[in-house]
């Protein structure tokens, strides 16, 4: 694949793929707190330097591998907007994916939704013990399978809709590490 900038190019292809202009502009943000340089591309020394202004620290291994897993270059030197845009898509589509089965798992009695006492009884199961106050905002969050996946995940996708032209799989494994 050819490096694509933010340019018209990539973003005619993104909407040839099913990207929304408010979810390019989304994407566009965050790639430009990356690209400090404004060179159209990340590199694992754009990486190093942000995460070092946000206190982070990562060993030039881990930020290469990072460059790889959202690169189309062969080389895997450096991430273009249009792979970010594509990669980062394909990542938030495999973590809604996992929240809805997370909701389903828990939502045994087939509702669309989550109780507080559900969520009080399975949270305790995992060894945390909810305050009422904790126990009801998650019930709020819980509402609906899209308002769980869209509180927990970031983004109100639906795991019903398959993205166009984009893959669930074939992602090259999880997700790169990024700091909490």
């Amino acid at each position: 694949a050819t490096a694509m900038s933010a340019g018209p190019g990539a973003i005619g292809a993104l909407k040839e793929k099913g990207f929304s202009e408010e979810k390019i502009a989304e994407l566009q943000s965050a790639f430009s707190m990356f690209d400090q340089a404004g060179t159209g591309v990340i590199t694992a020394g754009e990486l190093k330097s942000l995460y070092s202004s946000l206190g982070r620290e990562f060993a030039q291994d881990d930020l290469d591998y990072m460059i790889r897993q959202l690169s189309s270059d062969p080389r895997g030197k450096s991430v273009d907007f249009f792979s970010f845009a594509s990669n980062i898509d394909a990542k938030m589509r495999d973590l809604n994916e996992a929240l809805a089965d997370v909701f389903d798992l828990f939502d045994r009695e087939k509702e669309g939704k989550l109780s507080k006492e559900r969520l009080v009884e399975v949270m305790r199961v995992l060894g945390e013990d909810l305050t009422e106050e904790e126990a009801g905002e998650m019930a709020k969050a819980a509402q609906s399978k899209e308002q769980f996946i869209k509180t927990l995940g970031g983004h109100g996708v639906s795991a019903q809709q398959p993205a166009a032209g984009v893959g669930g799989s074939g992602s090259g494994g999880g997700p790169p590490p990024l700091p909490p």
